[in-house]
């Protein structure tokens, strides 16, 4: 899993995915609709990670690239975050500590989409 980092394009991409399909989803918890202000990673790990990788037995972050993404920077974090409030972190993350002029694509490990569910 140490070549697995996720990218802050492809959290988009997964923000986006999100803003797609969560109006089918529901809180498996307390039965409540998800929105896309609400949708946190046991919401994306149900709905979207798991339904995706099972059949090919991979993580998610594999699903969106074929190369190696060796992370820079590893996240730990609470699942009940909201996707929005968690890519708007690292969003914030990456504008106060990229050096200026550096444009190199930044990748993290988050555990969700770095190992197998």
């Amino acid at each position: 899993t140490e070549h697995r980092g996720i990218t802050l394009a492809q959290l988009k991409r997964v923000e986006a995915c999100v803003e797609d399909d969560c109006h089918h989803w529901q809180d498996l918890y307390n039965g409540t609709a998800v929105t896309k202000e609400t949708a946190n990673l046991y919401h994306v790990n149900t709905w979207l990670i798991k339904p995706s990788t099972n059949a090919d037995n991979c993580a998610f972050v594999e699903l969106l690239t074929s190369s190696d993404q060796s992370p820079e920077w590893f996240c730990s974090h609470w699942w009940g975050e909201s996707i929005k409030a968690f890519i708007r972190c690292v969003r914030e993350h990456q504008a106060l500590r990229r050096p200026p002029g550096d444009s190199t694509e930044w990748a993290y490990w988050v555990c969700a989409y770095a190992n197998r569910q």
